[in-house]
């Protein structure tokens, strides 16, 4: 019983601690650009396509081009975001290219 109540103490002090250090991020301006990364770091994507379109911006174009605090976008959400994981799957998905190629058509015409 003496340890239960240890480990529960303990943990909840760990909690206390946590969440005390966890830096809050507070926007410094009204900007469009500064809106983006504070939704990014919310880990919300479909807020983030919503608010993508309505900004004007593509996904790729947001990516690639905007920085939040000094720092890429993915850097940002990486180091700062909830629901990392998912967020950085979305904003760095990789742009492929896919050719079909009819091999037997162009066999044929040589």
């Amino acid at each position: 019983m003496k340890n239960t109540i240890l480990a529960i103490s303990g943990f909840i002090l760990l909690s206390l601690t946590t969440n005390a250090q966890a830096a809050k991020l507070v926007p410094a301006d009204e900007a469009t650009a500064t809106k983006l990364c504070m939704t990014a770091v919310k880990g919300k994507r479909i807020t983030m396509y919503k608010e993508l379109k309505a900004a004007g911006y593509t996904l790729k174009n947001f990516a690639d081009n905007i920085q939040c605090n000094g720092e890429s976008i993915l850097s940002f959400v990486e180091h700062n975001g909830k629901n990392t994981a998912g967020m950085l799957k979305m904003l760095n998905r990789k742009r492929t290219h896919i050719a079909i190629t009819d091999l037997a058509k162009n066999n044929a015409e040589k």
